[in-house]
């Protein structure tokens, strides 16, 4: 007897049938999958792909000394939050005020990660230096288990794979979280990770209950939305979907979904206090729009996702061939796969525009425009031209991601390892100890608590957007102290000193310090040393 999955059904033994409504669909065997050179061709792949993953962590997280490197963006900034948390100091503050440090992320990151953080520090008598290593820790757990719930879904939305299927599936689930496109964000101390794996879950208790309990499954999914949002406030592509296909289906569970949603949502910010509300809601200036870094965002999305030019052939097919989209229709899972990748795909897509974004804000898109692709290959009629298309488009995908691989391997492109910032940090503590306190570095990670000591003034990217336009900044910012002799000494990087003296020139800016010669410090940095007399 075939398995039953309440959205799915197989119409090749007619004795399964709930007693819902259930549209049906084929079942995939052995033989609705492409052969077994398509099998190891992604075998190969995710063998390059998972080599590469294994070098990345074993070169950036050690167990034998704390590494003073960054493997994401404004990643310093979740060291400094989790330092205040462990310490019992408030996260949320005013990021106009001296050190001008802010909190963006979403409060369950902070309170899930800091109090694991907290207890590892405690139970294994470490200093706060490994803050770091036990955050990237966590975050590589959620990322393995986003493997299993990647690989649970696609189980869940097909019937009766064959054990060449499931070994598939088993291989792209690990694909997803390990593969070129996430890179290095399985092991950064983030809050994107975990927050996908509860998105994922939304979707798989959805799909799960959906069709025998609609209202329920509106719930669980926003429940497990809301618990992503509540890692980071921006990832609720997955709701959004989900909300679309209800508005399609059933629009008593939409109205309950957001009823659900923005009720825990606003609960938690009302909860949570004006300093939570500001950091999350309003302190997160758009420092502009770029179509060009859109473009770049996008291009690098399908080069590092072998999955992705092919699914979106799929779904441009779908709008070509009737009775494909009449397939994919009778479907109630892969319609909401192909509203789930054209939802994810358009948000990442506009948010990509933004300055400062990256292709990882197209992660979600790649997950779904993937399970979307195996969700067409499975009703496919086999040799057809079609079938043809979505087989070429593979294998140039899969012979770009290849090469991608090997070029990050090979150190043509991309990095392995940051540990090359770990020596550098190393190298700047050193001949800073014998610098005058307080010691400001350009280097942001070096104003970490447990580096250089003192106030660790960490500002966010928000920082160089807003000084001087929007917003006004205690004594001026971080440019106005140093004008008044706030510092002892300065650490500065040569190729980006305008960024803290500004347009006014070095020598007004600079006009209570001397430029030390002999500090030791790496060519690539600067020391200025405040004057006796100003």
């Amino acid at each position: 007897m075939h398995k039953h999955s309440p959205l799915v059904c197989s119409s090749e033994n007619p004795k399964v049938r709930s007693t819902h409504k259930v549209l049906y669909s084929r079942s995939v065997t052995e033989e609705a999958f492409p052969s077994t050179t398509f099998l190891g061709g992604v075998a190969f792949l995710i063998l390059c792909s998972g080599l590469l993953a294994l070098l990345r962590v074993v070169s950036n997280i050690s167990f034998f000394e704390p590494l003073h490197l960054i493997t994401s963006g404004s990643e310093e900034q979740s060291f400094l939050s989790l330092w205040k948390f462990i310490h019992g100091q408030p996260v949320y503050t005013d990021p106009h005020k001296i050190p001008f440090t802010s909190s963006y992320l979403n409060w369950l990151f902070y309170g899930f990660y800091g109090v694991f953080i907290k207890a590892t520090l405690a139970w294994t008598a470490l200093s706060d230096a490994w803050i770091p290593t036990v955050g990237r820790l966590i975050t590589l757990l959620f990322s393995v288990t986003g493997i299993f719930v990647a690989r649970r879904i696609l189980r869940e939305l097909f019937l009766n794979p064959s054990q060449k299927t499931k070994l598939l599936f088993d291989l792209v689930s690990f694909y997803l979280f390990f593969g070129p496109l996430p890179a290095f964000w399985p092991l950064t101390t983030r809050p994107d990770m975990a927050a996908m794996v509860f998105e994922l879950l939304a979707f798989y208790f959805f799909i799960k209950e959906f069709e025998r309990h609609p209202n329920w499954a509106a719930l669980t999914a926003a429940f497990f939305s809301f618990i992503a949002w509540s890692f980071k406030q921006t990832n609720i592509t997955i709701f959004l979907g989900l909300v679309v296909f209800c508005l399609l289906r059933k629009r008593r569970a939409a109205g309950l979904m957001g009823f659900t949603m923005v009720t825990l949502c606003f609960l938690a910010l009302w909860l949570g206090g004006s300093g939570y509300r500001e950091s999350t809601l309003f302190s997160l200036p758009v420092p502009g729009f770029s179509p060009v870094l859109g473009l770049e965002n996008f291009f690098y999305y399908l080069a590092e996702c072998a999955f992705a030019v092919p699914g979106y052939a799929a779904m441009g097919v779908v709008f070509f061939s009737k009775a494909l989209r009449d397939k994919i229709r009778n479907n109630q899972a892969y319609q909401l796969c192909f509203i789930l990748a054209l939802v994810a795909s358009m948000v990442g897509g506009i948010t990509s525009l933004k300055i400062g974004a990256s292709e990882n804000y197209f992660i979600p898109a790649g997950i779904f425009v993937t399970f979307f692709f195996f969700c067409v290959i499975a009703v496919l009629p086999r040799n057809g031209a079609i079938w043809q298309l979505l087989h070429v488009s593979f294998y140039f995908s899969w012979v770009v991601n290849v090469l991608l691989v090997f070029a990050i391997l090979f150190g043509i492109k991309g990095h392995v390892s940051k540990r090359y910032e770990h020596e550098e940090a190393l190298a700047l503590v050193k001949c800073s100890k014998s610098l005058s306190r307080p010691v400001f570095s350009q280097t942001a990670y070096l104003n970490l608590p447990w580096m250089l000591g003192g106030e660790a003034f960490i500002p966010g990217y928000t920082y160089w957007v807003e000084n001087g336009r929007e917003k006004v900044y205690e004594q001026g910012g971080i440019e106005g102290l140093i004008r008044q002799g706030y510092f002892g000494s300065l650490l500065l990087e040569k190729r980006r000193i305008n960024e803290i003296v500004g347009e006014s020139g070095i020598e007004k800016q600079f006009r209570s310090y001397v430029e030390s010669s002999t500090s030791g410090c790496p060519s690539t940095h600067t020391v200025f040393i405040k004057a006796m007399v100003n």
